[in-house]
This record gives C-alpha cells, sequence and structure tokens, in this order.
C-alpha cells in the first residue's frame, strides 16, 4: 500500500492498490517547503549597530535590537530558535584593581504584542584584576512557545558594558554578525 506522508500534510490513500503520481506527493513536499525554509537564517545583522569603544570616566553604553520573525499561513514554523553572536568583547582594567570592566550580552524573546522574557544574560568578559578580550561566538537555542509559533515573535538582543573606574578600565564591543535561525 502507497501511503502519502500525513505529518508534513499530505493524505492516507484509501485504495491499497492505488498507483502514487508526483501529482500526489507534491502536497507532501509543498508541505514540507515551509519546514525546511524555517532552517535557514531568518535575520543576519552585520551592522555596527552595537559597536562601542568606551575608555576611563566614559559612560557605560548599552544598545539593544529588536528582530521580528514572523511566517505565513503556508509555512511551518520551527520548534526552536538559535540566536549566534560573534564578535569582539574586550574589558581591560587599566592594571587596576579598583577598575572592574565588563561586556555583557542579553537575549530575550516575546510573542507578538505580549512582554519580553529573558531567555539568556551572561558577563561575556569581565576583569577586576587583568585584561580579558577575544572574539567570541555565543550561540544560543531556545524553544519557541506555542503563542509564538501561532502569532510570530519579536527577539531583542542587547549588548551593554561597565567600562571600568573614572581613572581605569576599557571596554569594547565589535559585531561581526548576529545570526538568528530556525532549528
Amino acid at each position: 500500500m502507497a501511503v502519502k506522508n500525513t505529518i508534513l500534510g499530505g493524505t492516507d490513500f484509501t485504495t491499497p492498490d492505488a498507483r502514487i503520481k508526483p501529482t500526489d506527493l507534491n502536497d507532501t513536499f509543498d508541505a514540507a517547503g515551509g519546514w525546511v525554509t524555517m532552517k535557514e537564517i531568518l535575520e543576519l545583522d552585520t551592522t555596527t549597530d552595537f559597536d562601542f569603544s568606551v575608555g576611563p570616566g566614559g559612560a557605560s553604553p548599552s544598545h539593544s535590537k529588536e528582530y521580528t520573525i514572523s511566517w505565513t499561513a503556508s509555512e511551518v514554523p520551527p520548534n526552536y530558535l538559535k540566536v549566534k553572536v560573534l564578535g569582539t568583547f574586550k574589558a581591560n582594567n587599566g592594571s587596576s584593581t579598583q577598575a572592574h570592566a565588563s561586556v555583557s550580552l542579553s537575549i530575550q524573546a516575546k510573542e507578538t504584542g505580549e512582554a519580553y522574557s529573558t531567555r539568556y544574560s551572561k558577563e561575556v568578559v569581565n576583569c577586576a584584576t587583568y585584561t580579558s578580550g577575544q572574539d567570541n561566538m555565543i550561540d544560543f537555542l531556545f524553544e519557541l512557545t506555542a503563542g509564538e509559533k501561532a502569532n510570530g515573535l519579536v527577539v531583542r538582543i542587547g549588548i551593554s558594558g561597565i567600562p571600568g573606574s573614572s581613572s581605569a578600565g576599557s571596554i569594547v564591543f565589535s559585531n561581526d554578525q548576529i545570526v538568528i535561525e530556525g532549528a
């Protein structure tokens, strides 16, 4: 008995000896097309919107940006979303034990029209007694709620820093790329 894939939107044949025709399979491949599309990159940000370089006594920067993620009714939304942040995170205390310098990253998400919930929040680099910094890639995966799948969502990424004291310490963030993709 030939059976089309009902999970992806096909229908079962009711006649055991029915022959499968290309048009019979097209509905299964068409249904899979949305699923395959959602596995691809949904957002790619290579802008300098998040970048900062702050020396001693400078103000603590805080930059955030929202990305609206949605799909059409014919697309099957992913179960998970992956957020990748690749950039240079640096903190330098300027050889002062009093100048705690740090750079932090936060990822928040919300169903369209609802309140944000924090999915990830971490000091990526900090230094109280030494210089730290490197190219970092944060790769974070989170599960979508039923509401986010049905109504779309907004992802807010925030990058902030504390430069240290008024006489020592500095911080840098330089964005290489931020990628949001279905998973």
